[in-house]
């Protein structure tokens, strides 16, 4: 889902959608998207959750 959908759903502007992601990258560490998914869906997969 792109920022603009999930802006658009929230009724919020994209640029807010962006910095709250750019936030929470760099709360957890990771550089993207694509990396934070890997990395929440590794563990996941550790507790025994299915996404």
């Amino acid at each position: 889902m792109s920022y603009k959908n999930i802006a658009k759903d929230l009724f919020i502007a994209e640029n807010t959608v962006s910095k709250h992601a750019s936030n929470i990258f760099k709360k957890t560490g990771v550089k993207n998207r694509l990396e934070f998914l890997q990395r929440f869906r590794k563990k996941a997969d550790r507790k025994g959750h299915s996404l």
